[in-house]
């Protein structure tokens, strides 16, 4: 098994080699062989490298993997993954298969020529077992080269494979949180890195037309972080989920899930037909994701609906319409507005919903919540907590209630909890008795 703790590139692929239970091949055309080289730099590179080639030459290339394809292009990758699959089965598998996990790693990579006049790009590939004996599983990215100099093109190249590899064995369970572990290592990016229409019409493809709704919400996340960039093909793609989103014979998940991608364009001319659905002949999951995308529309016309809807929401709409509300200051006013004239009461609202009301960064709504949600009863809450007095503390089970209910609105010295109320640890919220009731 593989340490807990964070590896660097070297000691990934350490790790691959001293596992026996993972071996393959390595086919690199282009960049050099520099993913293969990390296996053999490290030590122990008998234990996971079965053969390691580069077929630079055309004819060559063209020998092992077929003509009629691009050098650097999908077909031949995909030539290339079945060419080196098939060989190492056919090769090895009588011998080790019981008790291995198989793969081959192939790459035709154009990095960047001595004059820079050229598209540095690639494919990489991936096959590989989860389990000895199971079926293959396989990667495909296409990259495209950002490094100013073919070396650091070369070196990218080579801590891509690495991370790739031990990703399949050791970090990546699923198809599925394969796909929702890229959209989250594409959110925590600073900046949005470009990905091709063609992948992006992948993605497309995939969310309307994969079995697993896990995987199509993966696909959905990575496009939200990715964006659609062609808008002829975002309006055909938005046209399909209207259709499926308002097709009651529709699988009730798809019907959300295409309610769902409509957010990812400006929803507003879909918006009378989102308010439409939200109605109690509708399934609740087709309500609720036609609220999430109605919050997407950028003016107030969704809260005005809302607003006048309010009285036949049921509670896990009223909920999901809250969200609509908070999105920013103008609407958070408008809500503010109808609690305080008593068309929404503060009992619909959960203690979440009010404690976030009450930190908005604006310092005039954040008053006017505070003001709605906070009532002086000093009296009633010093003499229902009275009888705390004469209770022999615990340590622990403090620790835990302060975990459950005061850090939501308390810190200590400035950590662990929000800052609403004051700090617990101040001597003034021990020793001054108008603190310690105004933190009750």
């Amino acid at each position: 098994m593989p340490s807990a703790q964070k590896l660097d590139t070297h000691h990934k692929a350490l790790t691959l080699n001293l596992d026996p239970s993972t071996f393959g091949s390595f086919a690199e055309i282009g960049a050099g062989q520099e993913v293969a080289r990390w296996f053999l730099l490290v030590g122990g590179a008998s234990g996971t490298v079965a053969k390691t080639i580069s077929a630079y030459d055309k004819e060559v290339s063209d020998d092992l993997y077929g003509s009629g394809s691009r050098y650097v292009s999908q077909q031949r990758l995909e030539a290339m993954l079945d060419n080196e699959w098939t060989q190492l089965l056919t090769q090895l598998s009588k011998s080790r298969g019981s008790q291995t996990r198989f793969f081959c790693f192939v790459d035709t990579v154009s990095a960047r020529n001595f004059a820079g006049t050229n598209d540095a790009h690639g494919w990489i590939g991936l096959r590989f077992q989860s389990q000895p004996g199971g079926p293959p599983n396989e990667v495909l990215l296409h990259i495209n080269m950002r490094d100013a100099s073919n070396i650091l093109q070369q070196q990218a190249i080579g801590i891509l494979g690495v991370n790739l590899i031990y990703s399949a064995f050791y970090e990546v369970q699923t198809q599925e949180s394969f796909l929702e572990g890229l959209a989250q290592g594409m959110e925590n990016k600073t900046t949005r890195s470009p990905v091709s229409e063609t992948d992006q019409n992948r993605l497309i493809k995939t969310f309307f037309e994969h079995p697993s709704s896990l995987v199509r919400k993966g696909s959905f996340h990575l496009l939200q972080r990715v964006g659609i960039n062609n808008e002829i093909q975002t309006g055909k793609a938005i046209e399909k989920a209207v259709s499926i989103g308002t097709d009651q014979h529709q699988p009730e998940d798809r019907r959300a899930e295409a309610i769902d991608f409509i957010s990812l364009r400006n929803p507003a001319p879909q918006a009378a037909l989102l308010m439409r659905l939200v109605v109690p002949t509708e399934q609740l999951s087709v309500q609720l994701a036609s609220l999430r995308t109605l919050s997407f529309v950028p003016d107030t016309t969704v809260s005005r609906y809302l607003l006048n809807q309010w009285p036949v929401l049921t509670p896990d709409l009223r909920d999901a319409a809250m969200r609509t509300f908070l999105v920013n200051s103008d609407r958070v006013g408008m809500l503010l507005k109808e609690i305080e004239t008593g068309k929404i009461q503060p009992a619909d609202l959960s203690f979440h919903r009010k404690v976030g009301l009450m930190l908005q960064s604006d310092e005039k709504l954040r008053n006017q919540a505070r003001r709605l949600f906070t009532k002086n009863n000093d009296d009633e809450v010093n003499k229902a907590y009275q009888h705390a007095l004469e209770l022999e503390g615990d340590a622990v089970k403090g620790q835990a209630v302060y975990q459950q209910q005061c850090a939501l609105c308390h810190q200590i010295r400035g950590k662990d909890g929000i800052a609403l109320g004051p700090d617990a640890s101040l001597k003034t919220s021990f020793c001054s008795i108008a603190t310690f009731r105004a933190s009750l």
